[in-house]
């Protein structure tokens, strides 16, 4: 059962940073970067999962349709 989030194949959720406010640029680097790998996504990639993780720091958000 899908709960509307965006996952990568391996299952890992997809997040939005706050922090990121230039379209396709992300202020996540070095250390960050580590923690939140970036994502890419093709346009038939679908939404699966639970949810974890949402609003950690109140920065990281799960990433939504």
């Amino acid at each position: 059962m899908s709960d509307g989030r965006f996952v990568t194949a391996d299952g890992m959720t997809l997040y939005t940073f706050d922090k990121d406010t230039t379209p396709g640029v992300s202020a996540c680097t070095g250390g960050c970067m580590s923690n939140w790998p970036a994502a890419t996504a093709a346009p038939t990639d679908k939404q699966a999962g639970d949810a974890k993780g949402d609003g950690f720091k109140e920065i990281w958000h799960i990433a939504r349709p």
